[in-house]
């Protein structure tokens, strides 16, 4: 369990109205969480198929938070200027 704590993995499926993400880990054991939260404080639900970091919580691997999605090869950033803060609106629920 010790090596286990933060694990990477992608989005499975979502309850948009719960806040909560079921995660699949293909790096091992093909394994899928039960719905855990997402830790943040705004809604911002990422999409099935999205890169996400979870820390599992010492008391057993089924309780943790999802910590969120993070840029990769695969899911980079859209080009924004330097130095600036950006939000992009799709207008689609629970799409970036």
């Amino acid at each position: 369990m010790a090596n286990d704590i933060f694990r990477v993995g992608k989005v499975s499926s979502i309850d948009y109205a719960a806040g909560l993400v079921r995660v699949a880990y293909h790096d091992k054991d093909d394994s899928v969480t039960a719905p855990l939260p997402m830790l943040c404080t705004e809604y911002n639900m990422p999409q099935v198929g999205d890169p996400v970091m979870v820390l599992h919580l010492s008391n057993g691997t089924e309780a943790g938070l999802v910590l969120g999605r993070y840029w990769s090869n695969n899911n980079k950033p859209r080009r924004v200027r330097r130095a600036c803060s950006a939000r992009i609106w799709t207008g689609r629920r629970g799409k970036p």
